[in-house]
């Protein structure tokens, strides 16, 4: 594990224990009267279009993203790198890889079916 994950790790881990120990200071009469409800999301995000994999190497592909532009991984998803951020548009409707290189893709900006999720 390298000093940035292990970083980030601890902090998780301090704010999991800062909230367990919260948690069990608030008295159990005040916690049986609450009801659990849904509270999120406020507004659609984060969703994927379309995928377009590299046939001769499943490992690469490409994620299309409906307000988040395009991803690309190269190890099968363990690490996602955007390519498509300096661009005009980061809402991706569609996506196709060249099936004999793998860094050559076509993309066709503007989500079909926008949920008032994409910035302007």
């Amino acid at each position: 594990m390298n000093k940035k994950a292990a970083s980030r790790l601890m902090v998780v881990l301090g704010f999991f224990l800062l909230g367990s120990w919260a948690f069990s200071q608030v008295p159990e009469s005040l916690l049986v009267t609450l009801a659990p409800r849904s509270i999120g999301p406020a507004t659609m995000g984060g969703r994927l279009i379309d995928f377009a994999v590299f046939e001769a190497d499943p490992a690469v592909f490409y994620a299309a993203s409906a307000s988040g532009g395009l991803l690309k991984t190269v190890n099968g998803g363990t690490t996602w790198e955007n390519v498509f951020d300096r661009q005009g548009s980061v809402s991706i409707g569609d996506v196709a890889i060249n099936p004999s290189d793998p860094n050559m893709v076509w993309v066709g900006t503007g989500e079909a079916n926008n949920r008032q999720s994409s910035s302007w």
